[in-house]
């Protein structure tokens, strides 16, 4: 059986989704802004989809237009 390759082990998975919490956890701030929430939002959302964080990048740099 090729298990070896195949994808993320158990304890990778467990960070990912540690980090997806902490993200979300901060989020649930009630001092952040609209937009930092969004931020976050997005950020453990590309975490958990697998997303690279270049292309959060872009988007941070389009929130800042808002203001």
């Amino acid at each position: 059986m090729a298990n070896g390759q195949a994808g993320p082990t158990k304890a990778e998975l467990q960070d990912t989704l540690d980090e997806v919490c902490d993200l979300l956890d901060e989020a649930l701030d009630p001092e952040l802004s609209r937009e930092d929430v969004i931020v976050k939002v997005k950020d453990a959302y590309n975490l958990a989809s697998g997303t690279g964080e270049d292309e959060d990048g872009g988007e941070e740099e389009d929130d800042d237009d808002l203001d």
